[in-house]
């Protein structure tokens, strides 16, 4: 639960946006906040403290709590791209995309990334709401838990800076424009094709900060379900970003007691990504098990771990418009003032030999 001074620097943060304040243009003095809400003068102190720190008041002394009128952008040809990482995975790929899309148009693309990370996002989010850019394409922090930065994100869209989600939205701030993968089809799809391969008892990994894992397992659950078939909570391993960190330094550790107890009973599994599904083949290689005979593996985004794989992997591939290059071409309608609509992209199977 957040410190009461966090609830109603949060609450007077949304007034303001909601315009409660604009006759005057000045918030109630501190003994009128500490009366409504019932707390003490200090706690009412530290919630405008919040306020003066994210840019929203002024404060000086016998003047009382000055709303400042936040700045309409001058257009500056420039862009900024939040991804979570940079250089690792499919990164490089949709960020080169998206620069060379933008720069065509003449524009300039800062780059940043939070490692997944909602207090480095909030830092990032702080800077760039210093500079002058004329939108955010956005890639959330582990979108399947709640935002401590919707309050940031409110300050984008009181300067009339537009956002665009890829990957991943917040479930706060869905009136966005997104463009998302079809993570519940993907899920349905890959589980539908080791059924129709006679597969049974199929295992999942899947990722639980970010909402791409909870489509991906909603869409297994669901092929399972359609096609008559029991699963387990058992057969499922669950990671986070943390354990992700733990996944690259030291994979056969990470995957030990899975491959010990839930894949000597299941014929396949579903993973999260060509990332987990990569490390996990080589573990299984390792332990002498056999792909695909012994079991079948399958995941998604037919990256380059999928070919570099000691068995290639049958993956999802995203669809012949890649996210990259359509988030680029929404931004710029967004910026334009052009209609623009969510997408969500659809997937298509790569057959390969670890199925």
């Amino acid at each position: 639960m957040p410190a009461k001074y966090l609830t109603i620097a949060n609450k007077l943060q949304e007034e303001i946006f909601q315009g409660t304040y604009n006759g005057t243009g000045f918030l109630p003095t501190e003994l009128e906040i500490a009366s409504k809400n019932n707390v003490s003068r200090q706690t009412a102190r530290n919630a405008l403290a919040v306020l003066v720190a994210n840019g929203m008041i002024e404060r000086r002394q016998g003047s009382g709590s000055r709303i400042v009128k936040q700045k309409k952008n001058i257009k500056s040809n420039s862009i900024a791209v939040v991804t979570t990482y940079i250089n690792d995975y499919i990164f490089p790929n949709v960020l080169k995309d998206i620069q060379h899309s933008l720069s065509k148009k003449n524009y300039a693309v800062y780059v940043y990334a939070t490692q997944n990370r909602v207090d480095e996002e909030r830092k990032i989010l702080q800077n760039l709401l210093q500079l002058n850019i004329d939108g955010l394409i956005m890639e959330g922090s582990k979108t399947a838990l709640p935002s401590p930065n919707i309050d940031l994100y409110q300050q984008f869209e009181q300067r009339d800076i537009p956002i665009l989600f890829i990957y991943g939205c917040y479930p706060q701030l869905k009136k966005h424009t997104s463009i998302t993968d079809d993570n519940l089809g993907g899920g349905y799809q890959l589980t539908n094709y080791l059924i129709n391969k006679g597969h049974t008892n199929i295992a999942g990994i899947f990722k639980i900060d970010d909402l791409q894992g909870h489509g991906r397992y909603n869409g297994y659950l669901k092929a399972l379900t359609d096609a008559n078939l029991s699963f387990s909570d058992k057969n499922i391993l669950w990671f986070d970003t943390d354990s992700r960190e733990h996944l690259l330094n030291d994979h056969h550790i990470f995957f030990d007691s899975f491959c010990e107890t839930v894949l000597k009973k299941c014929t396949a599994v579903v993973c999260y990504n060509d990332e987990i599904a990569y490390y996990l083949v080589k573990t299984l290689l390792n332990k002498g098990v056999n792909i695909p005979d012994d079991i079948a593996v399958v995941s998604f985004d037919n990256s380059q771990l999928s070919e570099l794989s000691p068995i290639k992997i049958t993956s999802l591939a995203h669809g012949t418009r890649r996210i990259g290059q359509k988030a680029a071409m929404q931004m710029l309608n967004l910026i334009d003032k052009n209609e623009v609509n969510s997408e969500t992209v659809s997937w298509t199977l790569v057959e390969k030999e670890s199925s």
